[in-house]
């Protein structure tokens, strides 16, 4: 079954976004939180640049997930060169008492980032089976149950999450418990980072579409993310489906891809030929000044 990661497009408002306090519309309290919304004074989107995600930067989701702080000013950089998460993220909100325009909550993004994050860990450790370090994560409770615990040494508390995640045990998915090896780490983590992506494509909103190919001379069934959010989760899974690595770019840091084809060989260490002539760049005048 294709997909369409590379395919799926996005728009990105041209004056960027920015932060406002209000209210969700027609919510029982009138708490005030704080949003994220369009910069322009109209709250419209206006002009905007479309970009497709996944080509300009195959790790995106490690960029969600690693380099972007929970703050205001962290989403900020993020949104203003990627996009608003959009789908569920996105909300009917009251700003100034009577004022409705479309924003985001920034709690609402801080927990999705650091449920990426966590994960993203996760799976990394899986990868170099790290038996210590997953145990950190992973706990067996005597040889009848096998839990996920929530933390991963995250500076920011966040309650909504809760301290456990019972994985598995003899009353709870006995076929999956009876798969484990208790006191084995790696496993448990494997089907609880499975479970977690799964759960995630599901409520951000993967789809599969019958969709001609691009001479529109067959039909086929593609897996479709309906939004940045969505689209974020798909990459991951098809990461972990294709046991794919990450190298931050030596000239702008950002994550790339590398091995598992020729495109993204191992040895890869420039996310773009722009970054390439500029490091080679960078090279040439630094050996200029010794």
């Amino acid at each position: 079954m294709p997909d369409e990661l590379d395919r799926f497009r996005w728009t990105v408002p041209k004056a960027g976004f920015r932060w406002e306090t209000g209210r969700y519309f027609n919510a029982e309290s009138r708490r005030e939180d704080r949003f994220l919304i369009a910069a322009d004074v109209k709250g419209t989107y206006g002009l905007s640049r479309a970009y497709l995600p996944l080509l300009s930067a195959p790790g995106l989701f490690k960029i969600f997930g690693t380099d972007v702080e929970p703050t205001e000013q962290g989403v900020l950089r993020f949104a203003n060169e990627y996009g608003p998460l959009g789908g569920r993220s996105e909300s009917t909100i009251v700003v100034n008492e009577n004022k409705m325009l479309t924003g985001e909550c920034l709690m609402a993004w801080r927990a999705d980032l650091i449920t990426m994050r966590r994960l993203v860990e996760l799976w990394e450790l899986i990868k170099q089976r790290d038996q210590s370090a997953l145990s950190k994560f992973i706990r067996w409770r005597g040889r009848k149950m096998v839990q996920y615990l929530s933390h991963m040494g995250d500076k920011v508390d966040f309650t909504e999450f809760p301290e456990s995640t019972v994985i598995a045990s003899q009353d709870h998915r006995p076929e999956t418990f009876s798969r484990f090896i208790p006191g084995d780490f790696v496993e448990p983590a494997n089907w609880y980072l499975q479970s977690a992506i799964n759960s995630r494509l599901e409520l951000e909103g993967v789809y599969a579409r019958l969709l001609w190919d691009r001479r529109r001379e067959h039909l086929s069934v593609h897996i479709v993310p309906s939004c940045l959010s969505a689209c974020l989760w798909l990459q991951f899974a098809k990461a972990v489906e294709g046991d794919k690595a990450y190298r931050q770019c030596s000239n702008c840091l950002r994550w790339m891809e590398v091995g598992g084809s020729k495109a993204a060989r191992k040895d890869k260490k420039s996310c773009s030929p722009s970054c390439r002539a500029s490091a080679n760049r960078k090279k040439k005048e630094a050996v200029s000044f010794r």
